[in-house]
């Protein structure tokens, strides 16, 4: 990924990807439906945290997505595989592919759950190396008299690092 001025990539300007722009008008009424529900609104809060940029109906949306076009396509392959390649008899190769398809979506359905948590931890850590800079950077600027509206102004065009970056905004 290229970076560009203000820290975020070309990807991130772009906006939401063809995955999500599927997924959103197909699952948007349940994805509202879901939102308001205790578990995702822990979704909600670990995905502001990791900074998931996406809107969070059309996460919910995407991930609703993955959750059944994902082992749809998984139980296709894999009977394919089992049934014509492997040259099992259809029973098994059908019972096989459904154990392929129910893996495949608690994988999808990790990795939308994950991934917040991973980015959250990345951030954490990127801020965690970048704070003695920062910290020295914020004193510099506070003897010198700059109320904290323009420190953190200050600290956010100085591009010390993406993550401090990102929260001095």
């Amino acid at each position: 990924m290229v970076r560009r001025r203000g820290g975020h990539s070309e990807a991130e300007r772009r906006g939401p990807n063809a995955w999500l722009r599927l997924a959103y008008p197909m699952f948007r009424g349940l994805a509202e439906r879901l939102e308001s529900s205790r578990l995702m609104r822990d979704l909600r809060s670990l995905c502001e945290r990791g900074g998931i940029s996406v809107h969070f109906r059309a996460y919910l949306a995407g991930l609703l997505f993955a959750a059944i076009v994902v082992p749809i396509a998984a139980l296709a392959l894999s009977a394919a595989v089992h049934i014509v390649l492997l040259g099992y008899p259809p029973i098994v190769g059908v019972a096989l592919s459904l154990i392929v398809a129910f893996a495949s979506a608690m994988v999808a359905l990790g990795a939308f759950l994950a991934a917040p948590i991973y980015r959250s931890r990345r951030w954490r850590g990127q801020i965690e190396g970048a704070l003695p800079h920062m910290v020295n950077y914020m004193e510099t600027l506070a003897s010198a008299g700059l109320p904290p509206e323009h420190i953190f102004e200050r600290v956010a065009e100085a591009n010390i690092n993406p993550a401090v970056t990102r929260f001095a905004r």
